[in-house]
């Protein structure tokens, strides 16, 4: 529960984040007409998707570097 927990603040800072990034002129120029205007926008999900694909980069580096601790750990103790 505590990973998901870990992981679901992750994915919310990487949402706003690359939101933030991606519409970072339309944020500083006129933030409540750009909120008014997602649900016009022809891809509103965009931010999701690349905020998604991120995160799974994110994730999957953090796996690999978990799964490469735990050899070492084994390799170390089995000596």
């Amino acid at each position: 529960m505590k990973n998901l927990k870990k992981l679901t603040i992750l994915y919310v800072i990487v949402f706003i984040l690359s939101s933030f990034i991606i519409h970072i002129d339309k944020w500083l120029n006129s933030p409540i007409s750009h909120l008014k205007n997602l649900f016009y926008h022809p891809l509103p999900y965009h931010p999701l998707l690349y905020s998604f694909l991120i995160f799974l980069v994110i994730s999957i580096f953090i796996i690999f570097i978990q799964l490469l601790t735990k050899l070492f750990k084994k390799i170390l103790n089995n000596k």
